[in-house]
């Protein structure tokens, strides 16, 4: 899994791709992407999606899901934005 930050500058559906302003590199990249989710962010109370009941269920409910992705090889997934988080530790 590769987490990029950047600033969104156009998306291009037809060629799956989109162009974003690289934090880190400090120039314009362009990403190719098998499926795109557009997360414009919510804020909700802890605990947000997965709802557990525990942190400790919340942490496993998320490792799940990670779990998951990491399964899907030779697929790319795009998540633009992700709204607001949290750590708890």
């Amino acid at each position: 899994m590769q987490i990029v930050q950047g600033s969104l500058k156009c998306v291009k559906v037809e060629s799956r791709s989109l162009t974003y302003d690289a934090t880190a590199e400090g120039k314009e990249l362009t990403l190719s992407y098998d499926f795109l989710v557009m997360a414009t962010g919510l804020h909700r109370l802890w605990p947000v999606v997965p709802k557990a009941l525990s942190y400790e269920q919340y942490v496993a409910d998320a490792e799940a899901h990670v779990a998951g992705i990491e399964q899907a090889e030779g697929k790319s997934v795009i998540v633009i934005g992700g709204g607001k988080y949290r750590i708890f530790s």
